[in-house]
């Protein structure tokens, strides 16, 4: 049985991964695309964990904030180059998404 852990999604670290996010190689790729652990990794992750505490030491979080909120930096990230895709091209647009768990 898997237990649910609710997290909430931080304001700073979601603005310090949007901030940080575009200068990723990942999003200067023409469509269509896919990403993996190859761009988002735990090593990036821990990188921009230590960045974003160095320059925010007063704010606590959980894992399953940072969980939230890469959650919510999804949904953004989708949403936005969806619109980007719609918006510039009269194609249609096929969309797959798998999420699998990883323990």
């Amino acid at each position: 049985m898997m237990q649910v852990v609710l997290g909430r999604s931080l304001e700073p670290l979601l603005s310090h991964y949007y901030s940080n996010f575009w200068h990723i190689h990942f999003f200067a790729q023409s469509h269509p695309k896919s990403t993996g652990r190859e761009d988002f990794n735990l090593t990036w992750l821990q990188g921009e964990l230590q960045a974003f505490e160095q320059a925010n030491a007063n704010i606590s979080y959980s894992a399953a904030d940072v969980q939230a909120t890469l959650t919510e930096l999804t949904a953004i990230s989708a949403s936005t180059q969806i619109n980007m895709f719609v918006s510039t091209s009269k194609k249609q647009l096929g969309l797959c998404l798998r999420w699998r768990r990883i323990e």
